[in-house]
């Protein structure tokens, strides 16, 4: 199964949305989200200035593992 790291437009999150990348693991898709956070503090921009989520292949949104 591959992970989709999308960034939502819209009100469905999941179907509204353009792709930034893949990921074969749900840990490397959020791994690959904490990256882009991190250069984005790196470069003065705030870390959530932009919305990024996971989805998997049916288009269901993926929480983060161990996240409450």
């Amino acid at each position: 199964m591959r992970y989709r790291i999308v960034q939502p437009w819209g009100p469905d999150k999941s179907r509204q949305s353009t792709v930034v990348t893949e990921r074969e693991t749900i840990a490397a898709a959020f791994a690959e989200i904490d990256r882009i956070a991190a250069q984005m503090v790196s470069t003065g921009s705030p870390s959530d200035a932009i919305e990024l989520i996971v989805i998997d292949e049916s288009g269901g949104i993926v929480r983060r593992p161990y996240a409450s």
